[in-house]
């Protein structure tokens, strides 16, 4: 009976993607000596992996590449998407049909199906194919293409050992192992790697790290946006310190506002993250309710980043720490644990100052008073090349 309902399901959803509608713009008109390029990431949800795919994505096509995205869940979208071409979502021409376990590889060949769709669009198939996150990447591991990336954006070991119960994590290893076991990755920090390689068998010639890259002159543009500006004038005027990261463990909200509550200073702490009942009654237990703002998610941070003291980053783990990037190249300090992975790759030579060991509550508010006692008016020098889009894209091109 499953069978049947299985083979049913398959061809319906191959009728709806050879009828799905693929619209061609103007600037996937391209020679066919230019690179293919196809982004498949989850969802849109306002995370850093998803920023760095629309603008990925944005990049390549003004380069005259044919680039599209595949995201496989429109539902929670935080990013305007709308001013980008060439998006497509999965779950438009894929519904659940409810069959269980057979779920997943209706939807892993609805995916394989719409890529192959959309590669006829272009004249040729896709030269490179780039998948984003886990969910996206169980999907690829049940099929067979050899020209697909494995991006992956964080520390999967420290992923790993916080699930709530040893068994999970035994767990998690043992499912993450099978996805990327002798796949084609690419790590964005140094620390990544050494762990894929390390705990989670990927073969250490198929590991490449490029590392996030940022569009400066974007970052200067969106912090002078003055539709923005007006919502943080009050605080603006005052001064405040800032923190930018969902609500989790893995951010420890919980040693930051400790370490806050430590620290000598009337400014009050701006949290860019939805506000939930947990953050609420952890912030009201501390007694901080009077001096933490809670200013929700903010699709431009850069205005926020650009007026705040500093940026502080507590998190247990990283992939790699876009906000602390995104701050030095406003000239806004930062204070961060030395996390694995990312903020001691870029924290180097002078910068390393701004690093506290890891989960240190004491160590943390200490340093942050000290970089608020100093008031530099200049910071460290911060090398931006390594973290530029021509250092990336030099590196993509190697790749595919």
């Amino acid at each position: 009976m499953i069978g049947r309902r299985y083979q049913f399901c398959k061809m319906r959803i191959l009728k709806l993607i050879s009828d799905f509608p693929i619209f061609q713009s103007d600037t996937e008109v391209m020679q066919l000596t230019e690179k293919t390029y196809c982004l498949v990431i989850s969802s849109l949800t306002g995370g850093g992996a998803e920023k760095l795919n629309l603008d990925l994505l944005r990049r390549l096509q003004e380069m005259g590449h044919y680039a599209v995205l595949i995201v496989l869940e429109s539902k929670g979208a935080d990013y305007d998407y709308h001013h980008h071409q060439n998006i497509y979502f999965l779950d438009h021409v894929f519904q659940k049909p409810f069959l269980g376990f057979l779920d997943y590889p209706l939807k892993a060949k609805a995916l394989e199906k719409l890529i192959d769709r959309l590669a006829v669009e272009s004249g040729k198939p896709f030269d490179c194919v780039i998948a984003s996150l886990y969910g996206t990447h169980r999907l690829f591991a049940r099929l067979t293409m050899s020209n697909v990336w494995y991006w992956v954006h964080c520390n999967l070991s420290c992923e790993a050992y916080d699930q709530t119960s040893k068994k999970k994590t035994r767990r998690y290893f043992r499912t993450h192992r099978k996805v990327y076991k002798n796949k084609k990755i690419i790590a964005v920090s140094q620390g990544v790697r050494q762990d894929l390689i390390e705990n989670f068998d990927a073969s250490p010639e198929n590991v490449k790290v490029l590392h996030n890259f940022f569009d400066y002159e974007d970052i200067q543009k969106q912090a002078f946006d003055v539709r923005d500006i007006e919502a943080l004038k009050n605080l603006e005027s005052q001064g405040f310190l800032l923190h930018i990261g969902r609500f989790s463990s893995q951010k420890r909200h919980d040693l930051l506002l400790k370490a806050y509550r430590k620290v000598n200073t009337e400014l009050p702490l701006v949290l860019l993250t939805k506000s939930t009942p947990k953050l609420k009654a952890l912030i009201d237990s501390l007694g901080l309710s009077h001096r933490v703002v809670i200013a929700g998610f903010q699709a431009n941070p850069f205005v926020w980043l650009k007026a705040a003291r500093l940026l502080i980053l507590s998190s247990d783990y990283e992939g790699f720490g876009n906000v602390i990037v995104e701050a030095l190249s406003l000239g806004t300090p930062v204070v961060s644990t030395d996390c694995p992975s990312g903020p001691n790759e870029i924290l180097t030579g002078e910068l390393k100052n701004y690093l506290v060991p890891v989960g240190d509550e004491l160590a943390l508010a200490k340093r942050i008073e000290e970089e608020l006692r100093l008031q530099q008016a200049t910071l460290p020098v911060f090398d931006k090349e390594p973290f530029s889009f021509e250092s990336f894209y030099k590196g993509l091109r190697q790749l595919c």
